[in-house]
């Protein structure tokens, strides 16, 4: 059934007095009941059919859509956490290759001054020893 139907009327009578309650009646709505026999019975088995009161099926019709609520307000609220770590996921990794960039610069940057160092150091051991021999040289020319 797609709808929600009224199978029976239960009917609970008033009061007479205080000491006895009035009758009870049922009465059935045949071509709905017919319909649902149609529609479950398919064998010589019973098939039965459990009937809830209007008040405790509006009661929970009504927690049902409520937990649907917190469900959508939920996951809209987990939509946007991982939308906001996924962008800070790509924004830190942004900022670990910046750095690993600068810091690749900075390596290649202290290479250079190493070897501008050490071409600087051989070039004052030549000298150092050049001017240690040219004493050597003019004294020996006395």
């Amino acid at each position: 059934m797609s709808e929600v139907q009224t199978l029976v009327t239960l009917i609970l009578g008033g009061m007479f007095d205080h000491r006895e309650l009035g009758d009870i009646d049922l009465v059935y709505e045949a071509p709905a009941c017919e319909a649902l026999q149609r529609e479950l019975v398919d064998s010589i088995e019973d098939v039965h059919v459990e009937l809830v009161s209007r008040i405790d099926y509006d009661a929970a019709k009504s927690e049902l859509s409520a937990l649907r609520e917190e469900l959508a307000i939920n996951n809209a609220e987990i939509i946007a956490m991982v939308e906001s770590a996924l962008r800070r996921s790509f924004s830190l990794g942004q900022i670990y290759w910046q750095q690993a960039d600068s810091d690749s610069t900075c390596q290649q940057n202290k290479s250079d001054q190493t070897m501008e160092t050490q071409a600087q150091h051989i070039l004052n051991v030549v000298k150092s020893i050049s001017a240690l021999a040219k004493p050597a040289e003019s004294g020996a020319d006395q």
